[in-house]
């Protein structure tokens, strides 16, 4: 073997033994990541979903409308049946030990910036603002304590539900 075939062999090793690294950082990332329950209310709506957060922390949210429970038992209308389900996707960072923010996006065209107060690593609540009014969610709680920090429209309640997602916005 002439010196740059030996050159060439070091350096797709080298290349290969960084991918290595980066796909071992990134199964690493997930084996530690938390996953918590997300509850938000945004335009009026309430979304459900989880919050990812990695060990650097940073993560995930994806939200949706829940499915109505008349619809999961069956009796949903055929007009509802064909209503597109609102749904957002954001990505979570922390800004500090206690706090963090939130880039809220929905299918809907709707954009929020939330601020994000931590309760613990894995548990928060957030506020943000849009054209529509205000946005609020909340992470790592039951619906029920969740309700605390959720801002409710005007003429509406936020009650208990028998079924998942245990809450209802009427």
């Amino acid at each position: 073997m002439n010196h740059a075939s030996t050159h060439s062999v070091a350096a797709l090793c080298a290349v290969g033994l960084l991918s290595a690294c980066a796909m071992v950082d990134d199964k690493a990332q997930a084996l530690f990541a938390s996953t918590s329950d997300a509850i938000a209310l945004v335009n009026g709506q309430l979304l459900v979903g989880k919050l990812q957060i990695g060990i650097d922390h940073t993560g995930t949210l994806l939200l949706a409308q829940p499915v109505p429970v008349a619809a999961a038992s069956g009796t949903q209308s055929a007009g509802a049946a064909s209503a597109p389900r609102t749904s957002c996707s954001g990505r979570f960072r922390y800004t500090s030990s206690t706090a963090g923010a939130i880039d809220l996006r929905c299918n809907d065209g709707t954009s929020v910036d939330m601020t994000v107060a931590l309760l613990s690593a894995t548990r928060g609540y957030g506020y943000g603002q849009n054209a529509a009014g205000p946005a609020s969610m909340t992470f790592g709680m039951t619906p029920q304590a969740a309700r605390a920090y959720l801002l409710v429209p005007t003429g509406k309640q936020l009650k208990d539900a028998a079924k998942a997602p245990f809450l209802e916005l009427l």
